[in-house]
């Protein structure tokens, strides 16, 4: 797999394919009472939970993002998300948040701009080829030396991005 260091991210080869960095986790639809949550998100991602508050009681973790309220897919970003929870708080005394718990694949790779890319079958050093960067960007990366077909090997793609 492609670890974070100086090494890999200049394209060393791998003969197995990387591990999964972060496991596929189910949602969770957490029951609130109308009062604060003791949530901080940017967008509807979870960033900090409030010690003391229903969050931290019900074990929100910072990563979670807010998917669904009272089992409608959340509209709007935030602000929508806001909206809806205070119609939701005026008509009834709880409201329930459905979070999706899974992390970003490859969390650390894609915080510094490293991806693990297979070799294709005509794989040689220098040949160009295009992939996708983890913001979804179509790039045209180079063979390391050194990697062949069928091989692992991962890229720095910061630059590019």
């Amino acid at each position: 797999h492609c670890e974070t260091d100086p090494g890999d991210a200049q394209g060393a080869p791998h003969s197995a394919p990387p591990e999964e960095a972060d496991p596929v986790v189910d949602p969770v639809t957490l029951t609130f009472k109308a009062d604060t949550m003791g949530i901080t998100f940017t967008d509807l991602r979870v960033t900090a939970v409030d010690a003391g508050f229903q969050a931290h009681r019900l074990g929100v973790q910072p990563g979670w993002v807010a998917v669904q309220l009272n089992g409608r897919d959340i509209q709007g970003g935030l602000e929508g998300m806001l909206a809806a929870r205070v119609r939701a708080m005026e008509a009834a005394p709880t409201f329930t948040v459905t979070f999706d718990r899974s992390p970003p694949r490859n969390r650390a790779l894609q915080k510094n701009s490293i991806m693990s890319m297979l070799a294709p079958d005509d794989a040689a050093p220098g040949k160009k080829i295009q992939a996708k960067a983890p913001n979804g960007a179509i790039v045209t990366l180079e063979i390391p030396a050194g990697v062949g077909p069928g091989q692992w090997f991962c890229v720095d793609v910061s630059n590019i991005m």
